[in-house]
């Protein structure tokens, strides 16, 4: 099965574009089991294991962190992932420091604003280039104080640098971002050159919310490298 991890204010309906390709993709709800980066990572392995002989994961940006966060937590466990626009991490201390402030900022902003107004900041963000969102959002509303949480836990400026750990991960990996994403492409490439087992695809025409931006390209890149490594069933 394919384990798809969605972004920071997303929801697990962003995939349903990918089922016709993948009908054996899971698509879990995020926000119903928010914890710290490795508590998490454990007990989302755990899970799989449990379920999946055959797992492959699969992460857009917060959810590419956290896939990343579960690959170092049981790196025999997957058979290959897709890693999809994701930062591996600030090594830098200033610059953990300002993010931290930019996450704190958010989390006020979504328990003052209202949901709309929030959704409506969120998606002027410059990353997302004025690109729209996977969906509307009106059912991700009622898991306003899990979302609030996840700016703690799953905020970039809690996450360590992963960079230079990503050598251990030995499992086949596709890396995928938008060719209208300057920065997140030098991070995958940057990733890649780290990853033993890695590639890097860049989308053209796409920024950072490449699987809806060019949905028919990015399922073909994905559903190619799964048949390469005799994946895709």
């Amino acid at each position: 099965m394919i384990w798809a991890l969605h972004g920071m204010v997303g929801e697990p309906a962003d995939w349903n574009f990918l089922k016709p390709a993948l009908p054996d993709l899971r698509t879990p709800l995020l926000w119903a089991e928010v914890d710290r980066y490795t508590p998490w990572a454990f007990q989302f392995a755990k899970k799989v294991r449990e379920t999946d002989p055959r797992p492959v994961l699969l992460g857009y940006s917060m959810g590419g962190r956290l896939a990343l966060h579960a690959l170092l937590a049981a790196p025999r466990l997957f058979r290959a992932a897709i890693i999809v626009s994701a930062h591996t991490g600030l090594a830098d201390h200033e610059l953990r420091q300002r993010r931290w402030r930019q996450d704190d900022e958010w989390s006020k902003k979504l328990r003052s604003l209202p949901w709309a107004t929030f959704l409506r900041i969120w998606n002027d963000q410059a990353v997302f280039d004025g690109s729209a969102p996977p969906g509307e959002r009106l059912t991700t509303f009622k898991w306003r104080q899990s979302i609030i949480r996840s700016f703690d836990c799953w905020g970039l400026s809690r996450q360590e640098d992963l960079l230079p750990k990503l050598s251990h991960l030995e499992l086949p990996v596709l890396w995928i971002s938008g060719e209208n994403d300057p920065l997140y492409t030098g991070l995958g490439r940057d990733a890649v050159a780290a990853l033993p087992n890695a590639r890097h695809a860049i989308i053209p025409s796409a920024g950072h919310r490449v699987p809806w931006e060019e949905q028919a390209a990015f399922t073909s890149t994905v559903t190619g490298f799964l048949s390469s490594e005799n994946l895709l069933t």
